[in-house]
């Protein structure tokens, strides 16, 4: 599963933006088809007022005002765990542990959004929450084998590029997120990093473990209202969390010992949007 997950994102991935191309190329025929070109100047009322169809527009309002979401996340990842250990710059050992996986589904996801720059691009940024992420050998149900690494906190900024009423109200969203992974260490990460400070190498072992990713995404969103409409998207996050990074001396032969995670998360998301 841990192999195939990867090639799965790695082609989820490639294919992303080659349908949001696709997709925009096909809404603005069919707009470009559905709207001739006309002379006749726009009618008015008594009192003045344009007719409704001066008022049409390639999207709604609602589609461009600043949004706020929040709304449930589950993935699947593969992950690798790497720990290197190198002495006085010349003699290397690496010994890297594949096939790890977090044994929770679930997070927590916040997202605003601004129109920007022109219509149906949107940026802003996020947040996500993953309680107690713990990373685990998939073959492996035994909890005292299992790697407790802390609550994991994701900063992200994000743009998308918004595809109008593709079927009915139905909207298209391709996008990029990237950011910063920010994990409060508790469980055995903690009793790891207390172990090796007492060591002498200078892992800061009080402070949050830091990594960043970037991955696209692809989405759907659904008007339920003039103010609210719900959201989902599938997206790919490639990222890396560096679990500690220390040196240590001792008799004039300086030591550094690294540890890190690389991963491939596949991300569904859901939930609703309220236009402000």
């Amino acid at each position: 599963m841990q192999l195939g997950l990867k090639v799965v994102a790695l082609k989820f991935g490639g294919v992303l933006f080659a349908a949001g191309l696709a997709l925009t190329a096909a809404a603005e025929a069919a707009h470009a088809a559905g709207a001739p070109i006309s002379t006749v100047a726009p009618r008015t009322t008594a009192k003045g007022e344009r007719t409704s169809a001066e008022h049409a527009t390639p999207t709604a309002q609602s589609l461009k005002r600043p949004v706020i979401g929040i709304g449930p996340g589950l993935f699947l990842e593969d992950t690798d765990r790497t720990d290197e250990v190198q002495r006085a710059g010349l003699f290397k050992t690496t010994e890297e542990q594949e096939k790890l996986e977090s044994d929770g589904r679930f997070n927590l996801q916040a997202w605003v959004l601004f129109p920007a720059f022109f219509e149906r691009l949107l940026l802003g940024g996020g947040v996500a929450w993953i309680n107690k992420y713990t990373i685990k050998d998939p073959n492996d149900d035994n909890e005292e084998n299992w790697d407790e690494i802390g609550h994991l906190v994701s900063l992200s900024a994000q743009g998308e590029f918004m595809i109008p009423k593709v079927v009915s109200k139905l909207n298209v969203l391709l996008g990029l997120r990237a950011g910063l992974h920010f994990a409060f260490p508790a469980g055995e990460l903690k009793q790891d990093l207390d172990a090796i400070d007492r060591l002498g190498f200078s892992v800061g072992a009080g402070l949050p473990r830091n990594g960043w990713f970037a991955g696209p995404h692809f989405g759907v969103s659904w008007p339920l209202s003039e103010r609210i409409r719900v959201r989902s998207d599938v997206g790919v996050q490639f990222s890396t969390l560096t679990l500690w990074s220390g040196t240590a001396e001792d008799a004039g032969i300086t030591s550094q010992r690294i540890n890190y995670l690389d991963t491939t998360r596949l991300m569904i998301v859901l939930g609703p949007e309220f236009s402000l």
